[in-house]
């Protein structure tokens, strides 16, 4: 009983895996770009508060946009790992 309880579950956890590289896959690369450069804003934001950097606004998006590609890539990597 238990292993078909954790055949079960672990088989719904790979469907729900499945589900969401296919859900990233469709993205357009607009949409991807976007979604990536938020959460590289969100990264550099809170690293600035975290560090007390005081870094001004245009310094953050800066920073943002040259951390978007590393970003990117590491969300393909863990999405596929």
């Amino acid at each position: 009983m238990k292993q078909l309880l954790y055949r079960l579950i672990t088989g719904c956890l790979l469907v729900g895996w499945l589900f969401m590289i296919f859900r990233f896959s469709a993205q357009p690369a607009v949409e991807s770009d976007k979604v990536s450069g938020t959460v590289a804003y969100r990264v550099v934001e809170a690293c600035n508060q975290i560090f007390d950097a005081g870094l001004a606004e245009a310094d953050m998006e800066q920073l943002a946009q040259d951390i978007n590609y590393p970003i990117r890539k590491a969300a393909h990597m863990t999405e596929y790992a």
